[in-house]
């Protein structure tokens, strides 16, 4: 039931979408993982993150109710689910499934899981808040926690289902998955079911493909493959979206959102998203438009994904403040200091150290490719990457 009713709430925004518009089902699934996200971050900055739980289960309704009317009303039925049963679609639910029965019964193991990534979430389902709390006892409290939140969503709708029970750990494992496999989801929007070979090799880089990067994507919770998820589809999309319209808008300012949430280091991945969202913004009106300005396409475009950079930045500096948490690893950048290093010109200290391991590793060091034994140097993958993205 816990599975059900969580599946129901992922894809009622593929329903509204598809209801209201020309998106398909896959399209929707990103936005509708991140705006589960926001919701409970901005409940829990108010100081109810319990509450943004039940916000969040009776949107989700509401959006099933309002299609259902509006279908009833516009009577087009076949258009909606022509949208909606798409092969994106089938293969989100096989996988939805599939991964909820592989998941089952799986416990953390990782080191990083005991000490944040798997605490963090039975912090927050314990204490309902965040683990800037000083009764959560948590010993990287000034990290974000947008993957937590997720993971803590879906905890308490097994709670609410089954209030006897205890802490869930194998569905952290669940949640985190699903929220990755979501973001991989639109690119699929283009395969028809008159494809079924294609649907099914899709379908499989999907699930497998994650592991040629990451062979631990389905045995560990670490935030960094869900950073590289997040911004690599959001990078891809820039580059590959021909429509690019609200919905467009909404994805990337959600995938710097959830970059900024979901740990320090997506920051630098949030920046580099929003300038580039905004230098494309600014090429295609030139492109459409000549040198004639537009406030819409221009100045309201650049201050939505400015807003979703630095709203939630703000916000969580402030919550650490207000709790007078400790940052973990919260010495400064120093930038003179760094060209000093870089340039030679620095007392060898542990930083000329770093670079100098940096630059050993990066010219010599292998990387392997998921578990298969083939080995490629990193700057020979590097050139390898480049090649096949131009």
């Amino acid at each position: 039931m816990t599975q059900i009713i969580f599946l129901l709430i992922l894809i009622s925004g593929s329903v509204i979408g598809c209801s209201l518009s020309d998106r398909k089902f896959e399209e929707m699934l990103p936005i509708t993982c991140s705006g589960i996200v926001t919701i409970l971050f901005l409940s829990g900055i108010l100081g109810g993150l319990k509450v943004g739980v039940y916000i969040t289960i009776f949107l989700a309704i509401a959006l099933w109710g309002i299609s259902l009317i509006l279908l009833i009303k516009k009577r087009e039925w076949k258009n909606f689910v022509k949208k909606f049963i798409t092969p994106g679609c089938v293969v989100f639910i096989f996988l939805y499934f599939l991964l909820a029965v592989l998941c089952r019964d799986m416990m953390a193991s990782e080191w990083d899981e005991f000490s944040h990534w798997a605490d963090i979430v039975k912090v927050m389902v314990n204490i309902d808040d965040f683990g800037t709390n000083p009764d959560a006892g948590s010993l990287f409290a000034s990290y974000t926690p947008g993957m937590a939140l997720f993971q803590y969503f879906l905890q308490k709708i097994y709670l609410i289902i089954k209030p006897q029970s205890l802490f869930s750990e194998w569905r952290m494992y669940f949640g985190y998955q699903i929220f990755f496999v979501s973001f991989m989801m639109p690119f699929l929007k283009q395969i028809s079911f008159k494809e079924p070979l294609k649907i099914f090799l899709l379908g499989t880089v999907v699930w497998l493909g994650p592991m040629m990067i990451f062979a631990n994507i389905y045995s560990s919770i670490y935030i960094d493959a869900i950073l590289g998820f997040v911004a690599g589809a959001a990078f891809a999309t820039i580059f590959t979206e021909q429509n690019k319209d609200w919905y467009y808008d909404v994805y990337i300012c959600m995938s710097i959102v959830m970059l900024v949430l979901a740990k320090d280091a997506g920051m630098l991945f949030a920046a580099f998203l929003m300038i580039l969202y905004m230098v494309d913004v600014l090429y295609r009106h030139n492109k459409e438009h000549g040198k004639k300005l537009f406030f819409k396409d221009i100045m309201l475009k650049s201050a939505l994904s400015i807003s979703a950079l630095a709203i939630p930045k703000f916000l969580w500096s402030y919550n650490i403040k207000v709790n007078e948490v400790t940052v973990a690893f919260g010495n400064p950048i120093n930038i003179s200091e760094l060209l000093r290093i870089i340039m030679g010109r620095e007392p060898e200290n542990y930083r000329s150290s770093v670079l100098e391991l940096y630059s050993i590793a990066f010219l010599s060091h292998k990387f392997e490719i998921g578990d298969t034994t083939i080995e490629i140097p990193y700057i020979a993958l590097m050139i390898l990457l480049f090649g096949i993205a131009y």
